[in-house]
């Protein structure tokens, strides 16, 4: 540059010279260690490639061959072929048949198992046709362990029934006496699931839930029903829909404290539109009704006055039935 002195570009020629140096051997150095590299990466390949696969022992090979083969699920013919064509050639094959469900005429059971030693005698278990059991009387642990027995899964369905106990079985599908498929339903008997009436919505209703006085005593979960004051006319009250969901049904009805001393009402009960059972009710007084609504799709409580011309009547009381139905009739308010 003009102006500038020689030594100052003697200097800057030096320091590029330096730095170019350092560059080049960079580069070299990159380049032969890539190249190197790749020398070692071809190599190891060409190693693994000319490497033999392993492959088994003749001695692993005859131990393999003097084994039990597994023939269960195969029909008895081709079973005894496996079997003399294996090792256990030369031992004895006995057969038993029994009843199992699924296919007839195949290997259920062998002695001795699939990969010990061969014996002299060799017992194959043949299925046999098999029905679904009888289940009357029985309880679900008897059945159970019968249909385990038949190579059945069982599919187990609880509910609720009046007077059963819990763990009985109900019945079975397909019927008793029916061909044994490999799964079947077994429905036992369960303990009742419990709710109050107030707990279940009616469609038709005339009833108030609350907490309301009944005799002279304060009542939780109590229904207030208006009394029908005309006279002679068609029944008609508070409707519940219990869609079946309910087996039994126990209330009990009493004037509210509120009402005139002398009054007194008859309530009846319906089913599915049929009368199921009434009764009288005083002031001062409590009086029971409850019916059998297994199957029933609808239920209604239906008041007349037959004194003192009281308003309402108060109701208290549970629905019963199997556990899903009734956690269903209730959540679904």
């Amino acid at each position: 540059m003009y102006g500038q002195h020689p030594r100052a570009n003697r200097r800057t020629l030096v320091t590029s010279a330096v730095v170019l140096t350092a560059v080049g051997l960079f580069g070299i150095g990159v380049t032969t260690g890539f190249w190197a590299n790749n020398e070692r990466i071809a190599h190891s390949i060409s190693s693994a490639q000319s490497s033999p696969a392993p492959v088994p022992s003749e001695s692993e090979d005859e131990q393999l061959g003097s084994m039990m083969p597994d023939v269960r699920g195969l029909s008895e013919p081709v079973a005894r072929q496996v079997l003399a064509d294996s090792a256990a050639g030369g031992a004895r094959v006995d057969t038993e048949s029994r009843p199992h469900a699924g296919l007839s005429g195949v290997v259920i059971e062998q002695q001795p198992a699939f990969g010990t030693a061969v014996p002299d005698v060799v017992r194959l278990t043949i299925s046999a046709p098999a029905a679904v059991p009888a289940v009357d009387g029985r309880t679900e642990t008897e059945i159970r362990a019968q249909l385990l027995e038949l190579g059945v899964q069982a599919n187990v369905v609880r509910r609720y029934a009046r007077g059963s106990a819990p763990g009985a079985v109900l019945g079975i599908e397909p019927p008793a006496g029916s061909p044994l498929p490999e799964t079947v339903t077994v429905t036992v008997a369960d303990t009742a699931a419990t709710a109050y009436l107030a707990d279940v919505e009616a469609t038709e209703n005339s009833c108030a839930a609350g907490s309301y006085t009944q005799a002279g005593a304060r009542k939780d979960n109590a229904l207030s029903c208006r009394v029908n004051n005309r006279r002679g006319s068609e029944p008609k009250g508070p409707i519940w829909e219990f869609a079946a969901a309910v087996d039994e049904i126990e209330l009990t009805f009493g004037l509210p404290t509120d009402a005139k001393p002398g009054s007194s009402v008859r309530v009846a009960i319906y089913v599915d539109g049929r009368p199921a059972g009434e009764t009288e009710v005083a002031y001062g007084a409590t009086a029971d009704l409850g019916a059998v609504t297994t199957g029933a799709l609808q239920f209604m409580v239906f008041a007349t006055p037959t004194g003192g011309d009281p308003d309402t009547v108060t109701v208290t009381g549970t629905v019963r039935g199997s556990r899903d139905a009734i956690v269903a009739l209730t959540e679904d308010e």
